[in-house]
């Protein structure tokens, strides 16, 4: 049950801001190929899981995206998470912007503040970043202006932006500050040797020069908060997305089995509790049995997959009973709605539940186990009943 994790706190709290789903709507896309034409701007939060996605008309709201390529072309009002092989964000972007892939360019102004995580990841000259800067990947080159603070971790790093504030860089083969480089706070850098640094002439740092030999030594306690929890806020945003994308495709595209599950655990939450558990607890322990007998290591196998699978759906599908179930408490309707309003609200309120010690985390084992239960419910009859 990984959505139960404490850490999702440094991106939660943001995502919570960021969707408002039940006060504004949004416009959901996915298939292979997803492209906003031109003069077809979008007054709403767009969300688009698809292999290639190209996003050329303005945005007036969020824009949240996962796919193989991703080229965002035109303005977006809001906030940008995204997650890709190849992300590419050439329009301006009001609020923050999030980003984990492959190869990554930003190449106009964010409003807020820029978090990136990525095999190549490029800031040219000329953009403008409203607040803080924190990026980790193999290659960096960062340019332009950063109004906040800078923290750089990676292989190599290349600097040559007019920094506000104080700058962090931990590279292993090197960092260079380049010759329009203007550091107005201090400047704190960590590699193999204090060689690891080559500072242009030009380059002006209008506080301490600091190296560090190891990871930590002098880092003050408030710094290493805020650079882990901005870089793992990255890395769980995107996790949280794959989450919400895959239970959006769920309710979607098997409407009837979404409903069916729900129901079971309204109609019959302390059953399916209990079969979640008897499946949760009972199936590992057949597996090991199985793997001992040479017979039944193929058999082993294919429980063991459809286990996973299980527990992946129980996932999904935990969030998707908790926002039907909320939906229909605040209504007081006796018909239970699955759509992908209470989808959505529900994944986000369960791991902002989750957050809390115990009480929230038994909320949130709670609707695992009973989506499990009913999720194994509904494919018995459906495979075995109905055979």
């Amino acid at each position: 049950m990984k959505f139960i994790n404490k850490k999702y706190i440094s991106f939660l709290l943001g995502v919570l801001l960021v969707v408002p789903v039940l006060s504004l709507g949004a416009t959901l896309k996915a298939g292979e190929e997803f492209s906003l034409k031109k003069d077809s701007s979008i007054v709403d939060n767009l969300y688009v899981v698809a292999g290639d996605i190209l996003i050329d008309s303005p945005i007036y709201g969020d824009l949240l995206t996962a796919g193989g390529s991703i080229l965002v072309s035109q303005n977006v009002s809001g906030d940008i998470l995204a997650a890709g092989g190849s992300v590419t964000i050439v329009g301006k972007t009001g609020g923050d912007v999030r980003v984990v892939g492959g190869d990554i360019v930003i190449s106009d102004d964010v409003g807020g503040d820029l978090v990136v995580a990525g095999g190549v990841v490029r800031v040219p000259s000329g953009v403008v970043v409203g607040k803080d800067v924190v990026i980790a990947g193999g290659k960096i080159v960062v340019g332009g202006v950063v109004n906040g603070d800078l923290r750089i971790v990676g292989g190599q790093a290349d600097i040559d932006a007019n920094i506000r504030g104080d700058v962090f860089v931990e590279a292993d083969d090197r960092i260079v500050l380049g010759e329009h480089t203007v550091i107005a706070g201090d400047l704190t850098y960590r590699g193999k040797d204090e060689t690891v640094l080559t500072v242009h002439e030009s380059a002006r740092v209008a506080g301490e020069t600091v190296f560090q030999e190891s990871s930590f030594a002098g880092i003050s306690d408030k710094d290493k908060k805020g650079m882990f929890a901005a870089l793992f806020g990255a890395a769980m945003a995107v996790k949280v997305l794959i989450l919400l994308i895959t239970a959006l495709l769920a309710i979607f595209l098997f409407k009837r089995f979404s409903q069916r599950v729900v129901n079971g655990v309204v109609d019959r939450p302390w059953v399916e509790l209990l079969r979640g558990f008897l499946v949760a607890v009972v199936v590992p322990i057949v597996i090991i049995l199985l793997f001992i007998t040479i017979i039944g290591s193929t058999i082993a196998l294919l429980t063991l997959f459809s286990y996973i699978i299980l527990m992946m759906l129980g996932a999904v599908y935990g969030g998707v009973v908790f926002g039907a179930w909320l939906i229909k408490a605040f209504k007081k309707e006796n018909r239970i709605v699955v759509d992908w309003k209470s989808t959505v609200f529900g994944i986000i309120v369960l791991s902002f539940v989750g957050l809390f010690p115990f009480i929230g985390w038994l909320v949130c084992a709670f609707f695992f186990l009973t989506s499990i239960g009913s999720i194994s419910n509904s494919v018995y009859k459906s495979l075995w009943l109905n055979r």
